[in-house]
């Protein structure tokens, strides 16, 4: 944002979902669904009573990502760890970059930045997992429990689905008829 934008010669392309793409995995679910704008709605519903459940829905207009989502940390559980790190993972964790959460409370001495910052990060990484995709994506996704192996499910699906999504070029004739150009700066 320091830096600003330049628009760029080249046509910008978008993946308009045309048609509902579903995947689960065990109780979870997740979904993308048409709509004219990118939009995302995520539910998680964790044991643990600090989370416990919680849902959030975010239209990604602009200077929404940055004013609702970046900010939302990643989360881990004090007794997972130790198994963690014994096994070299969350090694470059601190909590600055992360929230910890122990069975009563937020270990962090700040507290939330948020008081749904939980559900906000799995948004985020919702938001990380399609753009894998190379293109924005016009369309609603809805994700109940959502997690990167649940998303990666979903993104193949939306592969192996021909009429489910089609690549357009934002503001052209082809374009979604229920889409103006204006909306497409995703």
């Amino acid at each position: 944002q320091r830096i600003g934008a330049v628009r760029q010669p080249a046509a910008r392309r978008a993946l308009l979902v045309r048609q509902p793409v579903v995947a689960t995995y065990g109780d979870r679910y997740a979904m993308l669904l048409p709509d004219t704008q990118a939009r995302f709605t995520v539910e998680i519903d964790f044991p643990n009573p600090v989370i416990g459940h919680q849902r959030y829905s975010l239209a990604l207009e602009p200077d929404a990502f940055a004013r609702e989502i970046a900010a939302a940390r990643t989360f881990g559980f004090a007794h997972e760890l130790q198994v963690l790190r014994a096994r070299g993972l969350a090694a470059g964790g601190s909590l600055r970059s992360a929230i910890l959460v122990d069975e009563q409370r937020v270990v962090n001495e700040e507290g939330l930045r948020f008081p749904d910052e939980f559900v906000r990060h799995k948004l985020l990484d919702c938001v990380g997992d399609l753009s894998l995709l190379g293109l924005p994506v016009i369309g609603h996704l809805v994700a109940y429990k959502p997690g990167h192996q649940l998303c990666h499910r979903l993104l193949r699906a939306v592969h192996a689905s021909a009429d489910a999504a089609s690549v357009i070029v934002l503001g052209a004739d082809n374009a979604h008829p229920d889409v103006p150009p204006a909306e497409h700066s995703l």
